[in-house]
């Protein structure tokens, strides 16, 4: 599921990269599109996960979120030559 999501989130990086927009403007743009993938793989961690509800959140807006937007950002890095 982190790679389908990860490719997903190549295909839409690409194009946004070639906007003049900032890094992270484009990053949450590309988040933005991906949100059916997202929101699968979160459903997914959710059923594995033994936290509790108000913690997965927390979880997931600290750890999960934070990371696929750092990750989205290099992938437009890489597509505009940065």
């Amino acid at each position: 599921m982190l790679t389908i999501q990860t490719e997903c989130f190549g295909k839409q990086a690409e194009p946004v990269a070639a906007t003049k927009s900032d890094l992270e403007t484009a990053a949450h743009e590309v988040l933005g599109r991906r949100t059916k993938e997202t929101q699968t793989y979160k459903i997914f961690l959710d059923r594995i996960n033994a936290q509790p509800p108000a913690q997965f959140e927390e979880y997931w807006k600290s750890e999960i979120e934070t990371r696929d937007l750092q990750r989205v950002k290099k992938l437009i890095g890489i597509f505009r030559g940065q």
